[in-house]
């Protein structure tokens, strides 16, 4: 009996552990994330404003064009900032209807420089929490990928719900999400150019 006790509290600990391990990585990648985007989008949105009255004044075309810039910087900043607060909150990721969590990260492409992102999203039933994340993830991964390497100028993202959901109906069906691109691809080993969304 107290082998058995002793295992349990071995794998309870193991557990702990292993919980705080991916809480302390979780918080590090969201780190990263505030750094790399939010913060050098706000320093940069900074420094235009601290020049913009001398260059509206050596040249308004040129004073538009940061005042431009300085709009493209705050709102990919705003947009950056809306997208990790639902990160923050895992259980919004699993409550909330899949098709609203996936129109968030739409202004951050935007914000990236992607001038034209398109959403098809369907109404989406409530899904399992693993499942709803986990498309979540995907769409989030898919779109990182385009943003940082594709040079795309458009994205479109759908999610398509078979047989329509209908509010307050039981729902038994098929999910599906596609994110597609007009960026350059990638060769493969074959030598075959392939999408990158």
């Amino acid at each position: 009996m107290a082998g058995v006790l002793a295992s349990a509290l071995d794998n309870a600990h193991l557990f702990t552990q292993a919980r705080t391990a991916a809480a302390e990585q979780e918080r590090r990648r969201l780190a990263r994330e505030l750094h790399d985007s939010v913060s050098q989008a706000l320093f940069a949105a900074s420094r235009i404003a601290e020049t913009l009255p001398q260059l509206w004044e050596l040249d308004p075309d040129e004073g538009r064009e940061a005042l431009h810039n300085l709009h493209r910087f705050t709102t990919g900043a705003l947009a950056e900032m809306r997208a990790l607060l639902v990160e923050l909150r895992p259980r919004t990721l699993a409550e909330t209807a899949l098709h609203e969590t996936l129109a968030v990260l739409a202004p951050t492409a935007r914000a990236h420089g992607v001038g034209d992102v398109q959403l098809a999203l369907v109404p989406a039933p409530q899904l399992p929490p693993d499942v709803q994340v986990a498309l979540y993830r995907i769409a989030q991964e898919a779109l990182n990928n385009v943003i940082k390497h594709a040079q795309a100028r458009s994205i479109t993202v759908q999610l398509n719900v078979s047989p329509k959901h209908m509010p307050g109906e039981r729902w038994q069906g098929t999910v599906e999400l596609v994110v597609e691109d007009d960026g350059r691809g990638f060769t493969t080993a074959m030598g075959q150019a392939r999408s990158s969304g």
